[in-house]
């Protein structure tokens, strides 16, 4: 009985590592997709700019 507790809170142990980890690369994802967002708007901008004058 104890070796099932035990491995009940392996798994849990793992679960929470692994929720922490999809946190984790969430947000690097998100900070990858608005440092693309926003070098992609000042390269639209300075197009703009470069049209415009």
């Amino acid at each position: 009985m104890k070796l099932i507790l035990t491995n009940k809170n392996n798994i849990e142990n793992t679960m929470k590592s692994n929720q922490g980890g999809v946190k984790l690369s969430l947000v690097v994802i998100s900070i990858i997709i608005l440092g693309v967002s926003a070098w992609f708007n000042q390269a639209h901008a300075s197009e703009l700019a470069l049209i415009l004058y």
